[in-house]
C-alpha cells in the first residue's frame, strides 16, 4: 500500500471514485435525483485542499486491481485456448468436453469486494 500526497492529475481519478461511490454505496438510501444534487454541491474533490499538499491518495487497490486484471487475462486465454483444444480433440474422441463458462470479469458494485464475475449471470446469483 502506498500513501502519498494528491496531485492536480490525480482529480480526475478521484472525481470518477467519489461519484462511483455515492452513487453505488447510498443508492439504497436516496433517490438519484437526490444523488445528483448532492455530487454537485456537497461531495467532491477539493482542489484547494490537494494545491495545500493535504489531501492524500491511497494507492493499493490500483495496484491490486492491475494485477488482478493481468491474472484474470492469462486465466482467459487459457479457458479460451487450452480448455478449447481440450474440447476439440474430445469431441473428435467421443469423449466428454469441459464447460468453461463465459470469461472471468471483475464485477462492479454490491459484492464487488468479494467476488468476481464468471460472465454467468445465473452462477454470479450462486455465488453471492
Amino acid at each position: 500500500m502506498t500513501i502519498r500526497l494528491a496531485v492536480p492529475g490525480d482529480i480526475p481519478e478521484l472525481v470518477r471514485l467519489i461519484e462511483a461511490s455515492v452513487r453505488e454505496l447510498q443508492a439504497a438510501d436516496y433517490t438519484s435525483a437526490q444523488l445528483e444534487g448532492a455530487l454537485e454541491s456537497v461531495y467532491g474533490v477539493d482542489s484547494q485542499l490537494v494545491a495545500d499538499g493535504t489531501y492524500f491518495v491511497v494507492e493499493e487497490a490500483g495496484e491490486v486491481r492491475k494485477e488482478l486484471e493481468t491474472q484474470l487475462a492469462q486465466v482467459n486465454n487459457f479457458l479460451n485456448t487450452e480448455v478449447a483444444n481440450f474440447n476439440k480433440n474430445a469431441a473428435e474422441h467421443g469423449s466428454s468436453t469441459l464447460f468453461a463458462g463465459g470469461p472471468i470479469q471483475i464485477k462492479s458494485g454490491s459484492g464487488a469486494a468479494s467476488s468476481a464475475s464468471t460472465g454467468n449471470d445465473e452462477e454470479d446469483e450462486d455465488q453471492d
